[in-house]
């Protein structure tokens, strides 16, 4: 008897936990890069290019910490800097233009077109060759519905049942330009301005039924230095593959962030490492 007892005690304590501990809701994010990494010199040709990846910073916008208890803030956000890494992928569409895939894997990911309006693209520069080139980037998120349920917590007295869900739809976007001044062979180094951009709206219910829409925007100025470390040696004449000018590379550089989002901001100094090959 004395045990029955005892096990009907315990399924009892262990309801309580259940009911009082379950979260199955969480945070909304979103994620803008802290560093460029982007050389003012062109890949040079049609099909040339790079692929790199390495240690980035991304600020991290807090719009609600849980999905399903609070709504979601447009006025004063919480912003963070977090270290990411990420990843890249660019190529050479004309001898002076560029396109260029970044994704750190805390920010989306984003598609960048850069124009060399001054100077000798990277096949062609020597010692001293001063390069100066135009940005412009987008990316757009859709999150159709993110749900979770959840229970009555009997130690706070509130109601949590119920499905919460939210929308959101966010688009960004950055313009800007980097210069740099060819050192020798090996060394480039740059410095770079970009203004981003971005822009959410949507809408969410909360566990207990209450329901609003929501939009907001984020704005970001990112100044960059940086140096890049790479083998531009005249190839062999006589070799005609694409990959005659291929060359392993590092790319050190530190940036300088102020976010803007609501009435909340940040200003963060980060580093970036980064590197890859070059062809």
């Amino acid at each position: 008897m004395r045990r029955s007892h005892n096990l009907k005690t315990i399924a009892l304590f262990g309801s309580v936990l259940a009911l009082s501990a379950c979260a199955v809701t969480g945070p909304v994010d979103l994620g803008m890069p802290q560093n460029r990494l982007d050389s003012p010199e062109a890949y040079g040709a049609f099909g040339a290019g790079r692929i790199h990846g390495g240690l980035r910073s991304t600020h991290k916008v807090n719009l609600t910490s849980d999905y399903g208890t609070k709504l979601i803030s447009n006025s004063q956000p919480g912003i963070e800097s977090v270290s990411d890494l990420g990843i890249g992928l660019g190529l050479g569409l004309l001898s002076f233009i560029d396109l260029d895939l970044h994704d750190n894997f805390g920010a989306k990911g984003y598609t960048q077109l850069k124009v060399q309006v001054l100077g000798k693209n990277r096949r062609e520069s020597k010692p001293g060759n001063f390069s100066f080139s135009l940005l412009g980037a987008y990316a757009s998120n859709t999150i159709d519905s993110e749900k979770g349920s959840g229970f009555y917590n009997i130690f706070t007295g509130q109601y949590s049942g119920g499905t919460a869900t939210y929308g959101l739809q966010s688009n960004y976007a950055h313009l800007g330009f980097v210069t740099g001044y060819k050192i020798d062979e090996n060394f480039l180094g740059y410095g770079g301005y970009t203004k981003g951009w971005t822009s959410y709206s949507g809408s969410q219910t909360l566990l207990n039924g209450n329901s609003g829409n929501f939009f907001g925007s984020i704005k970001q100025d990112l100044y960059s230095l940086g140096l890049l470390i790479a083998s531009n040696k005249e190839p062999d004449p006589k070799n005609t593959a694409l990959l005659k000018y291929a060359s392993p590379f590092l790319q050190l550089e530190l940036d300088l962030s102020h976010l803007v989002a609501g009435s909340a901001s940040k200003t963060q100094l980060n580093g970036a490492i980064n590197v890859g090959m070059i062809w």
